[in-house]
């Protein structure tokens, strides 16, 4: 009787002759006619038929004859088994997929691939083969790459302490030189304060001593050489400790570092000037600014006046009218006008002009609403009808300007000026300047009496208040909330330019306008007459992503890179920033993400970064260029923002839209 030894390889019988296995395994003993090397047994004669003969089997490689081997081969696991069909085991190699296949994978796919070897022949020419070669080579590469890396690694780490400790050192010590300089500053003005304080107290108690003792002689003495030494030392105070802020820091996240220390932004101020017996809203008609640092208010809408020290955040008079206060005019030497709105009468406010509670009334007879002061003469637009008289200090008339403006008109006959509520003055030569908000017009009025219109243009709005700037261009206030600035003293270089589409942003770059339109959504130049130069886009709704998505709908705000001429739009619908380049009109998306939430208006920082209002998260967002969005305010506004503009050299940051406020960040 033949008898298997435990480990299965080698059957055994008496006289050595070899047994059919399957049929050992049932207690029968027949002589061995062939080995199947995928079954790994060996087979009778009857065995070796039902091989031939089973679809599964037919497939198996069979040694006979002196071929059969006397030991089991053991080059592979019995146990491995197909990885597609678990229930079956691997019996050849698919040269051509290189995959180990059972005998289904063979039938069902792999049955006229070439190179199909049984898997004992493959393990047998595993080892000599090429790629068997250039396999343990790559190992043995990667073993010795990760071994360096595992190296580096090790030292790397350390050496973590080390550069930890440099970090925070030279990271500290920048802080440090932050602080310091804080601090010596502070200090220094802490102790200008305590000097000038320890220098009052003791003339206060001078002032004291000589009262008590009735020593009227050395009082009067003492008070007049304390109210020279009193104004010089509010001048140094003035010059030495008007700075008491600090640097403000923090952090920031960034994409190309860990943190990075930042100066922070704040807010620069933002003044309440209601007063506790205003029972309305205020309503600021005019803000005059009668010396550094101390603004002249009317507010209209609880006919009041009021003098506020912008240094202190305090109220320096307050006085309640019987009228409503219009326009504020001030002279050179600190006097005050002002209008009273639609009533003849003019208050003067007389040197020094710091008590709201002290001033004359004039009285003329005509309705007006602005008032003017040039040479002692008070110049006054009436209406009913619309005219400027002069009158001196005590209202009494000098001479008639001019007998009816509304007889003034263009060379087509158009009237411009009907209701001159508003005025302002060059105090250079005296010209008054007159808006009408019906005419949609400003007017200049010369010394000698010659009118001149300067603009008259719908863009206006209906204006209202206005002022001059120091480069003489006006800002005039718009009744649908714009301001806008004349770029000259000359406002007729206002021209209403007529584009083909609904327009909405526009930028200026090489003498040529770039135009984005609404119904189409289109780009087009137009040069400085209005022609039409070329498009730049037909249909910005056709520009999609790789993936097929639109990334531009409502083009509603721009801005522009100074030093190329691209031109940079903002999708709130479909939070967007897209470029469009000058030069060959290539349209890029810079970024496309929820975090902006509804971007509106943009401007461009001097690092190319872009400032963006983000409209429903109430922030403002510095987007760079590698789709890094960081906010530049520390906490969201309490309005929706809508307006942003820099000024670069200050770093300030002005931001409007649903407020009666603008907010003025340094950032």
């Amino acid at each position: 009787m033949a008898t298997a030894d435990s480990s299965g390889d080698i059957l055994s019988q008496k006289d050595d002759e070899l047994c059919c296995e399957p049929c050992l395994n049932d207690g029968q003993s027949r002589n061995v006619e062939g080995f199947c090397m995928e079954c790994n047994e060996y087979l009778c004669h009857l065995c070796l038929d039902v091989h031939r003969k089973l679809r599964m089997l037919k497939t198996h490689h069979v040694k006979r004859g002196e071929d059969i081997p006397v030991q089991k081969p053991n080059q592979y696991p019995e146990e491995i088994s197909c990885s597609f069909h678990t229930d079956e085991k691997i019996t050849s190699y698919c040269q051509s997929h290189q995959q180990l296949c059972c005998d289904q994978c063979v039938i069902l796919g792999h049955k006229v691939c070439i190179g199909l070897k049984h898997i004992g022949d493959f393990f047998k020419e595993f080892s000599e083969s090429k790629d068997f070669q250039t396999d343990f080579e790559n190992l043995k590469s990667l073993q010795s790459t990760y071994t360096g890396k595992m190296n580096e690694a090790k030292r790397s780490l350390e050496e973590v302490d080390l550069y930890y400790n440099n970090t925070m050192e030279t990271f500290k010590a920048e802080l440090d030189k932050i602080k310091i300089a804080d601090i010596e500053k502070l200090r220094a003005i802490v102790t200008s304060y305590e000097c000038v304080l320890c220098q009052l107290t003791a003339w206060l108690q001078e002032i004291d001593t000589c009262s008590k003792n009735k020593q009227n002689r050395e009082l009067a003495i003492h008070m007049l050489r304390i109210k020279r030494e009193a104004a010089a030392i509010k001048d140094n105070v003035q010059m030495l400790c008007t700075d008491d802020s600090i640097v403000r820091y923090g952090f920031t996240t960034d994409k190309t570092s860990l943190l990075r220390l930042v100066k922070a932004p704040y807010l620069v101020k933002a003044i309440d000037i209601k007063h506790k017996s205003d029972e309305k809203t205020c309503t600021i008609a005019d803000i005059a600014l009668l010396r550094e640092n101390l603004i002249f208010i009317t507010d209209n809408n609880n006919s009041s006046l009021k003098l506020f020290d912008t240094d202190l955040d305090t109220l320096v008079s307050y006085v309640k009218l019987p009228y409503e206060p219009w326009q504020i005019s001030v002279t050179g030497k600190g006097e005050a006008y002002v209008a009273l709105y639609g009533l003849p009468k003019i208050l003067h406010f007389k040197l020094p002009a710091t008590d709201l509670t002290t001033f004359s009334v004039i009285n003329l007879d005509a309705k007006f609403y602005a008032v003017e002061c040039f040479i002692k003469t008070l110049k006054v637009p009436c209406l009913s009808p619309a005219r400027i008289i002069e009158v001196d200090g005590n209202g009494k008339l000098v001479g008639v300007v001019n007998s009816d403006l509304s007889k003034e008109a263009t060379e087509k006959g158009e009237q411009f000026v009907i209701n001159p509520c508003w005025s302002t003055q060059d105090p250079a030569n005296g010209s008054m300047y007159l808006s009408c908000d019906r005419k949609n017009s400003i007017t200049e009025i010369t010394t000698d009496g010659k009118v001149k219109l300067i603009v008259k243009s719908d863009k206006l709005d209906s204006p209202q208040g206005f002022c001059m700037d120091t480069d003489g261009s006006f800002l005039v206030c718009s009744i649908n909330g714009d301001v806008f600035r004349s770029p000259a003293t000359d406002l007729t270089m206002f021209r209403e330019i007529e584009v083909d589409g609904k327009c909405y942003t526009v930028e200026c770059f090489n003498k040529t306008l770039k135009v984005q339109c609404m119904s189409p959504i289109k780009t087009i130049e137009v040069d400085g007459d209005g022609k039409q130069v070329r498009v730049i886009n037909n249909d910005l709704r056709k520009e999609t992503t790789g993936n097929g998505v639109q990334f531009i709908l409502t083009p509603q705000w721009s801005t522009q890179d100074p030093a190329n001429g691209s031109m940079y739009i903002s999708c709130n619908s479909k939070q967007s920033i897209t470029e469009i380049k000058s030069n060959d009109n290539v349209v890029t998306l810079l970024v496309k993400s929820d975090k902006l939430n509804c971007p509106h208006d943009m401007c461009m920082d001097i690092d190319g970064s872009i400032l963006v209002c983000s409209y429903y998260s109430k922030d403002v967002f510095r987007m760079k260029k590698n789709e890094d969005i960081q906010s530049v305010i520390q906490k969201p506004l309490d309005f929706n923002p809508q307006a942003v503009a820099l000024d670069k050299p200050t770093k300030k940051l002005y931001v409007g839209g649903q407020s009666d406020k603008i907010h003025v960040f340094q950032i």
